[in-house]
């Protein structure tokens, strides 16, 4: 419905906290081609899975598995994001999302990279206009990586200090004018 209210430019109703902007994003140009919304919200799910494929490829090529272990954990992901697919929710697409951003922060470039770090956040950002259950975890999982590159891996806290901040950076790129939006239509800070 959020979709019906862009494409008519009902901004009064289409800015909402209970739903990230992100799938109703997605159905609109569908809306274009589809008479029947669900038609529109299936297809958007199709684009879902799709990125729900390729954040998982971006886990398990970081999880340098050997190449039968990635091949069989392709097919999984493949089947459930069919499976996931059938109906319309942004948890497919958060999912798929919040995978490439882990992916980027789980890379041995994440702390010695600068541009890794500011796409991480990127990444990250988009996840949450999907869902904005993605910013609590994407801030969990940012400390601890952080933790773990310093502790574990013997980076250096200023390294592992800027990468989080490049990190949070190309996060509030993205997801601070949802925010933004938000808190201005609620009257007080709020992200979801």
């Amino acid at each position: 419905r959020i979709a019906q209210y862009y494409l008519s430019g009902q901004t009064d109703l289409l800015i909402s906290g209970y739903w990230g902007p992100m799938l109703s994003w997605l159905i609109v140009p569908w809306l274009l081609i589809f008479a029947d919304p669900l038609h529109a919200a299936h297809a958007a799910m199709a684009v879902s899975a799709v990125v729900f494929l390729v954040g998982g490829f971006c886990v398990l090529r970081a999880a340098r598995l050997p190449d039968s272990a990635s091949v069989i954990g392709m097919w999984i992901i493949a089947l459930i994001g069919v499976a996931w697919s059938i109906n319309p929710t942004p948890d497919l697409l958060m999912a798929g999302l919040l995978c490439c951003g882990t992916s980027q922060l789980v890379s041995d470039k994440w702390v010695a990279n600068v541009r890794t770090a500011l796409g991480a956040g990127l990444v990250l950002g988009a996840s949450y206009l999907a869902k904005a259950v993605a910013l609590p975890v994407s801030a969990l999982m940012l400390i601890g990586l952080a933790s773990t590159n310093v502790v574990v891996y013997q980076s250096s806290l200023r390294q592992a200090v800027r990468a989080a901040a490049m990190t949070i950076a190309g996060f509030l790129i993205v997801a601070g004018p949802w925010i933004g939006i938000l808190s201005y239509k609620y009257g007080h800070p709020v992200f979801s």
